[in-house]
């Protein structure tokens, strides 16, 4: 089953619906444990029963399970971010992408920031 998720930074994901409906099942919470733990905990923290994502925008790919992971400074713009969907065309595109990671530090930069974005999704995605 292919799943996607939409998160803002600093969010959490655990096996309990959140408000939005948002939840994790415990295998993919393994999973997602382990790639943390072979990415030295760079993207989120693990927490109980759920993960803690960091300062980080981009998109984890685990198995059948998307995380889009959003700048926290377009959490209260609306419904959706100007950032949605913006690194998952690219990913889209690459079919041996398997299990892959892709994470900018953005901090609060200015709107030059997507095009850098495409290069750090391209540079993971291509080698």
């Amino acid at each position: 089953m292919r799943r996607l998720l939409q998160v803002f930074e600093h969010e959490r994901l655990t096996l309990r619906p959140d408000a939005m409906g948002r939840f994790l099942s415990a295998h993919e919470l393994a999973r997602l444990y382990d790639f943390n733990d072979r990415h030295d905990n760079k993207y989120f923290t693990g927490i109980r029963d759920g993960v803690k994502f960091k300062s980080y925008v981009g998109v984890i790919q685990i198995g059948g399970l998307t995380i889009e992971v959003l700048p926290k400074s377009d959490r209260n713009k609306g419904e959706e971010s100007e950032y949605s969907g913006l690194a998952l065309g690219p990913l889209r595109h690459a079919a041996h992408l398997q299990e892959s990671q892709c994470a900018h530090g953005l901090g609060n930069q200015p709107a030059q920031t997507p095009p850098f974005h495409f290069g750090v999704v391209f540079r993971n995605v291509l080698g």
